[in-house]
């Protein structure tokens, strides 16, 4: 039985990817993949089927807001999706056009881990001492 859970991130800032996915696999049983766009991104959803997608909210945008995070539950009914923005403004925008949670990536990244921890069923993972 596989227990790994397998998140997607989607960004359009290539080391806003690398940071995430380099913080995300020091999680035990945890399988990061990365998009840099959207196009990227809904193949990747329907081929690796993952349980939580982070999204940048901008790239989101790109493809029409909402409607792209409406486009990744039909490729990937079972994923939730965390928004992310430097913007806390667009918090209210996120939550509105269809995504679970929403991330400032102005935050402590802990709390990100905490909300996958949630999302994902599973004691709050803890954050790596630095």
């Amino acid at each position: 039985m596989n227990n790994s859970l397998r998140v997607l991130v989607a960004d359009g800032d290539p080391q806003v990817c690398s940071a995430l996915k380099l913080f995300l696999e020091q999680q035990p049983d945890t399988l990061v993949s990365v998009a840099g766009r959207a196009e990227e991104a809904a193949n990747l959803a329907a081929g690796s089927t993952p349980d939580i997608i982070l999204l940048d909210w901008q790239l989101a945008c790109k493809s029409s807001c909402g409607g792209f995070i409406h486009e990744l539950r039909r490729l990937c009914p079972g994923a939730a999706v965390i928004a992310m923005s430097a913007r806390p403004e667009a918090r209210q925008a996120a939550l509105n056009g269809g995504a679970d949670r929403f991330f400032s990536k102005n935050e402590n990244p802990c709390i990100l881990l905490s909300s996958l921890g949630k999302l994902a069923g599973r004691k709050a993972a803890d954050c790596p001492s630095r």
